[in-house]
């Protein structure tokens, strides 16, 4: 097991959303698992509004839109997460998915409006998965290959080539 999870929540209204965005952002910092985590607004066939990306972890939005470009490539190409997602934690996180779950986690993509995308650490066994999701009109939560050293090592790269 790799130790790393992708939860996307799927949500009807941005008012729900933000509810459990704020549970995930409140979360007492001793329970806190999460890697990166963006919440967006979808309209048509693309990402029309970045609502925000999670101060909990160390991803700052990058790897958690790499998610989204994964599951929806033209997602990297227009809208609120295209240029912001760099070449080695793209094809990081792009690994990690078998096609079943890129199936499975683009249907959630696809089953609102308003999506949070969130991953975690999963390999301290003591920490609680987050709360996001409890409201969401479709939730999956799956595992994820590779490993955080290997998300943290794509990460630094795309940073020293910008």
């Amino acid at each position: 097991m790799s130790g790393l999870c992708v939860t996307l929540a799927a949500y009807g209204s941005l008012e729900v959303a933000t509810a459990d965005w704020d549970d995930l952002e409140w979360c007492p910092v001793n329970q806190s698992n999460t890697i990166d985590a963006v919440l967006i607004e979808r309209e048509g066939d693309r990402v029309a509004t970045l609502h925000g990306f999670s101060m909990r972890g160390w991803g700052y939005g990058w790897i958690a839109s790499a998610v989204v470009g994964a599951l929806w490539p033209p997602a990297l190409l227009a809208g609120a997460v295209a240029g912001g997602v760099g070449a080695n934690v793209i094809t990081c996180v792009s690994r990690g998915f078998s096609q079943e779950d890129v199936s499975e986690l683009s249907r959630v993509l696809g089953s609102g409006p308003f999506v949070a995308v969130v991953v975690t650490d999963i390999s301290n066994s003591s920490v609680t998965l987050l709360p996001v999701g409890s409201r969401a009109l479709r939730m999956a939560r799956l595992p994820m290959g590779g490993t955080t050293w290997q998300l943290r090592e794509a990460l630094e790269l795309d940073v020293d080539e910008t």
